[in-house]
């Protein structure tokens, strides 16, 4: 996956994370149905669907994470990750 990629990811939002996660799961099980076939010639298809699909549920993770902290709390977050 491209830095443009993960950045694209980034600035969606979780209505739009959460689709294009089971865009992937789908084309995930797909592929694994393809390869026990014998049909898939494209091995590394598998392991690089896997870790998108682990880097969209991060930013899930911390989407949720964002809504779920007050306000004020965001704010000193933010700061203590800047001074390091």
């Amino acid at each position: 996956m491209k830095k443009s990629d993960i950045k694209n990811l980034k600035s969606k939002n979780i209505a739009e994370l959460i689709k294009n996660l089971r865009e992937r799961q789908e084309l995930l099980r797909a592929a694994k149905f393809d390869l026990a076939a014998g049909k898939v010639k494209n091995i590394f298809f598998i392991k690089d669907t896997k870790k998108t699909i682990a880097r969209i549920k991060t930013f899930i993770n911390l989407r949720d994470k964002e809504k779920s902290l007050p306000t004020g709390r965001q704010e000193n977050d933010k700061r203590q990750n800047d001074k390091k």
